[in-house]
């Protein structure tokens, strides 16, 4: 995989007579890489990942019998971890800030039983 945000033509890496091919993306260690660095596709997988942890642990934000704050870290500790595994390696745009944004806000207002 060539990663560049010009479009460069596949090259060709032969390894004992063999071709290698060249994928325009590939997943690794959780991650889904691409030949454009294009964080958008998984950011939306992670978002994904989020909100299906969060409506597992859907009993445990409808209990009535634990405290928002206790609600809040269990959320925090849980969901968000999912939600930002890798994060450091993503180029932050204004529109996957509002993603991330627009999540976090939609678990608190569930939490609060908020629409």
């Amino acid at each position: 995989m060539v990663i560049s945000k010009k479009h460069i033509p596949p090259s060709q890496l032969l390894e004992d007579q063999q071709q290698i091919l060249q994928v325009p993306r590939y997943y690794y260690l959780g991650t889904t890489i691409n030949d454009q660095w294009d964080h958008s596709v998984e950011i939306k997988q992670k978002i994904e990942k989020a909100r299906s942890a969060f409506v597992r642990m859907n009993k445990i934000f409808k209990s009535h019998n634990l405290p928002l704050k206790t609600k809040i870290r269990l959320l925090r500790c849980y969901v968000f971890t999912v939600l930002l595994y890798g994060v450091e390696s993503w180029t932050l745009t204004e529109a996957s800030m509002g993603k991330l944004e627009a999540f976090e806000m939609w678990s608190y207002r569930w939490i609060l039983r908020i629409s």
